[in-house]
């Protein structure tokens, strides 16, 4: 792929985008689910006392889906947690290098996240780990989904900081420009 290539960029872009927005439903769908267990379970638990077997184990499975699945989705719409109070209070280039700085250190804990989850669902698969209830239960489906929610919210903390490093350089040209346009209004 060339450097000016934006056909293949742009393509890469949609595909990620696209990803990131189905799992975020994926994760949406996954809280539908987990209602969908937890009720009848509740109801058949408490009222009949004839729990649904192998409710826990799903609700594992489901809980690590909708976490996982939903953090670069949640980050591509500044939905996680912020101190507004601090950082509207600071001007836009500043503003913007905290950013980065945020970003980078949460690209550095999620990419060791990725790159341990990743191993160990490997390892769980290879393996075969199960948990043990009334029925054997893979683990390795919750770590997968985990290593790879992981991985998408590190692309997605690429792409916020390579954002914010474009918006200090467009700024910093566009001050450059006025600060000459104004000298050059000065002279004449």
């Amino acid at each position: 792929m060339a450097f000016g290539d934006k056909g293949a960029l742009h393509l890469i872009s949609t595909l990620y985008r696209s990803v990131r927005y189905v799992a975020g439903i994926s994760a949406s769908i996954c809280i539908f689910l987990m209602v969908c267990t937890i009720v009848p379970d509740s109801i058949g638990r408490y009222f009949f006392s004839r729990p649904l077997y192998g409710t826990l184990e799903l609700n594992m499975l489901l809980m690590s889906a909708i976490v996982f699945l939903s953090l670069a989705w949640t980050q591509s719409q500044r939905g996680h947690v912020r101190v507004e109070i601090l950082i509207s209070k600071v001007r836009p280039n500043p503003r913007s290098v905290l950013n980065i700085i945020c970003w980078t250190l949460g690209f550095v804990l999620f990419l060791a996240i990725t790159i341990g989850g990743a191993e160990e669902a490997i390892r769980s698969l290879v393996m075969g780990e199960n948990l043990w209830g009334v029925e054997k239960f893979p683990v390795w489906p919750g770590k997968i989904l985990a290593a790879f929610g992981s991985g998408l919210l590190c692309v997605q903390f690429l792409i916020d900081i390579g954002g914010e490093a474009i918006n200090i350089f467009l700024r910093k040209t566009a001050d450059n420009e006025t600060s000459q346009g104004m000298r050059g209004k000065n002279k004449g």
